[in-house]
């Protein structure tokens, strides 16, 4: 039997344990059992709704920034990004099942923490992730268990250096462009970006930030403080009334609220931007790999 028919044994398996055991996740699997496969990895963001590597995408740091500012852009697909796992050239996760830099950011710290000794760490690969990644011997163990049965993945095994070298020649371009990204934003928005600096600064050294140019949100305002506490049912509920304060808002002074949308959504950007945490957890990946060599 190839390791492929194996590996997709294996995956049946896992599909039949939990539809016949909903919820029930202990697993009898140990990496002995399972097939070592080779993988690859694929770093992807979207583009109107559909997913590419950055050269399928012929996407630039410009060409991105723009994408992320432009009113018509799905907002989901801002800071979009997907680390897509083959196993012996079949699919293990979906695209879909992904979020944002910072969460491709998760699969690097994670697979470094198993190159520096760790046995287990989490992956939050998308917000409501359960993705586990263990290191048994010289091989890695990659599960996704989250709630979502339908996300739900099989365990895959791949000998551990082979798929954190994988993981970071798949990354290299993405790292150096989220890079780009943050220097054109600095470009861009001098007076903002060195705003967002000098708060970052100020936080860490415990002062407080600088008070924003940016006139606050009257709608989230009026409610951040019981978003704060609220949880379940109540913040759901408050969710509602934030979505009809909104569209009252809106119709009143449309001019008003868009002005206030645009500048909410450039903070937004680069605060995100400024974090740079996947080529922050790019770096740190590669001088492990390097030390490790």
């Amino acid at each position: 039997m190839t390791a492929k028919k194996r590996f997709l044994g294996i995956r049946q398996w896992y599909r039949d344990l939990i539809s016949s055991t909903p919820g029930e996740l202990t697993l009898p699997l140990v990496a002995q059992d399972l097939p070592v496969c080779v993988p690859t990895v694929r770093f992807l963001v979207p583009f109107n709704g559909v997913w590419g590597t950055l050269a399928e995408q012929g996407a630039t740091a410009s060409l991105l920034l723009d994408h992320y500012f432009n009113p018509a852009t799905n907002p989901e697909e801002v800071f979009a990004a997907a680390i897509w796992v083959h196993a012996d050239g079949t699919p293990w996760n979906s695209p879909e099942d992904s979020e944002l830099f910072d969460h491709v950011a998760q699969w690097l710290d994670a697979v470094r923490a198993l190159l520096n000794g760790e046995t287990t760490a989490f992956i939050w690969a998308w917000e409501e992730s359960g993705m586990r990644a263990s290191r048994k011997g010289e091989r890695i163990i990659l599960e996704e268990r989250t709630d979502h049965v339908h996300a739900q993945l099989p365990p895959v095994c791949f000998e551990l250096e082979s798929f954190a070298g994988e993981l970071l020649n798949s990354t290299r371009e993405a790292a150096s462009l989220e890079l780009e990204l943050m220097q054109l934003a600095n470009q861009r928005y001098p007076v903002e970006w060195r705003r967002i600096v000098v708060d970052h600064e100020r936080i860490q050294a415990r002062l407080p930030p600088i008070p924003s140019d940016v006139p606050p949100d009257p709608v989230m305002e009026g409610f951040g403080r019981r978003l704060f506490t609220a949880s379940g049912r109540e913040l759901i509920r408050l969710g509602k009334e934030i979505d009809r304060e909104e569209q009252s808002r809106r119709k009143s002074d449309p001019e008003g609220f868009l002005r206030q949308q645009a500048a909410n959504h450039l903070q937004n950007i680069l605060q995100t931007l400024h974090g740079g945490e996947m080529s922050s957890a790019w770096r740190q990946l590669s001088l492990t790999l390097e030390r490790n060599a």
